[in-house]
């Protein structure tokens, strides 16, 4: 199951980022070989773009791949990594949990405000903030439970 979500998340990541290329391309094919630009190119190519930030972040954490001081953390023996992390995935659990009412109530004032070309709604952009928030708080939670569990080994 852990592989099937993985390869999901990695399709649907792709499947975004192809999506920015292909909008990208054809704007500027449009603007500069056609001379007729195409007016939304930049709005989709920044939402989508969010949307890669987040799910990408989310993915990232998941796989463990987030960034930190390697310098910093293998001049720790193997002890204090552990802790470490135990301590920073707890610490990442709260402040995600904590952000979560707060993306949500950030994404009901938003939501009422629409994007100037496609008037959709400025929700539908941050929509994924709040899957960043709540992912990160349950990964949080799991990584934590995880980390304590293997401690000994």
């Amino acid at each position: 199951m852990n592989t099937f979500i993985r390869k999901i998340e990695t399709l649907i990541a792709s499947l975004i980022i192809y999506s920015v290329l292909l909008v990208v391309v054809i704007g500027v094919l449009w603007r500069y070989a056609f001379n007729r630009p195409i007016v939304w190119v930049e709005e989709v190519s920044n939402m989508l773009y969010v949307w890669i930030v987040f799910i990408g972040a989310a993915f990232a954490y998941l796989e463990g791949d987030l960034i930190r001081m390697d310098f910093i953390h293998d001049l720790f023996p193997n002890v204090v990594r552990k802790i470490l992390a135990i301590c920073f995935d707890a610490l990442t659990s709260v402040c995600c949990a904590y952000l979560i009412p707060h993306a949500w109530r950030f994404l009901g004032i938003i939501s009422r405000v629409d994007t100037m070309i496609l008037k959709i709604s400025w929700g539908f952009l941050f929509w994924p903030g709040l899957f960043m928030a709540i992912s990160f708080s349950v990964l949080g939670v799991l990584k934590t439970i995880s980390g304590i569990r293997n401690f000994r080994s």
